[in-house]
């Protein structure tokens, strides 16, 4: 959250937007990423509810998230006229209780496994392996999210509409 106001700034002259874009894009962002650690964690957790072969309960609990950030933007976005920080705070709340309902299932799972070893928590070739077969998808991730930003970007330079029509 302390860095929001950087990333505002960087995002604004990065688009090159519209007036009123730019100002409701740094509202956006100084709330949403207040969220980043619980979407952090909650991608976390549906990874290792995927990697265990549990897809239905990695649905639920998306299900959950964008569930409750569907019903608060209507709620807080148009009911309310909190405007695009009613959809902000939204995301923030679905995101949190996502979290929350996440750790919860996987915590009580946890408690009731058997306890591992120290040596295999801290066995580091094995966790070099894992970091290599990481490293090609992280530098997919990457390429993905610059891809979508430079689309944004050069929809931002057609105007409002447009930009809109791409989101």
């Amino acid at each position: 959250a302390a860095l929001a106001p950087l990333v505002a700034i960087a995002g604004q002259w990065f688009m090159s937007a519209e007036p009123r874009v730019s100002e409701a894009m740094a509202v956006y962002i100084r709330i949403r990423l207040l969220a980043a650690p619980f979407s952090l964690i909650n991608y976390a957790i549906l990874g290792y509810v995927l990697g265990r072969g549990e897809g239905v309960l990695g649905l639920m609990l998306q299900l959950v998230l964008n569930g409750i950030n569907i019903a608060l933007c209507i709620l807080l976005g148009l009911e309310l006229g909190w405007g695009v920080a009613g959809v902000a705070w939204a995301t923030v709340t679905g995101e949190f209780v996502a979290m929350l309902l996440g750790l919860a299932i996987i915590g009580r799972r946890f408690w009731a496994a058997p306890r591992l070893p120290r040596h295999r928590i801290l066995d580091l070739s094995a966790f070099l392996r894992m970091m290599s077969l990481n490293r090609d998808i992280m530098i997919r991730s990457f390429s993905l999210l610059a891809a979508f930003a430079l689309f944004t970007r050069q929809g931002a330079q057609f105007g409002t509409v447009t930009l809109a029509a791409n989101a």
